[in-house]
């Protein structure tokens, strides 16, 4: 699961800002993001791995192909079967974050544990 993530440049920062300002419906130049009543949390992405908005990641990155681009989301992309984030996919990587992978892995666990018991009590 090893992805080489960068730092984005200010150019890069910057059209992601004109993005939100420009297409979000949730951004208010006076409040900011109205979901949160704060800041808008894309405003302080520094990073290509860094977490996005869900709204803007559904709504408004998939028409964006620059910003895609920008964040290293060109080509396949999969969707977390615990979350539902959708994250670039990497080689067979299934999940977007080791703390999905690992509820997963609780998850398996326990039904393994519960037919075993089911299939012992029999």
């Amino acid at each position: 699961m090893s992805q080489e993530y960068r730092e984005l440049t200010a150019a890069e920062k910057a059209a992601l800002r004109r993005s939100v300002k420009e297409k979000c419906s949730l951004y208010d130049k006076d409040l900011g993001c109205l979901k949160l009543n704060s800041r808008c949390q894309i405003f302080t992405v520094g990073y290509t791995d860094s977490t996005l908005c869900r709204y803007y990641e559904a709504c408004i990155l998939p028409c964006e192909n620059k910003i895609r681009e920008i964040l290293g989301w060109g080509g396949n992309t999969a969707q977390c079967p615990i979350c539902g984030f959708k994250f670039p996919v990497n080689h067979n990587q299934k999940y977007c974050s080791r703390r999905c992978a690992e509820y997963a892995r609780k998850i398996r666990k326990r039904e393994d544990v519960r037919r075993f018991r089911k299939k012992r009590a029999m």
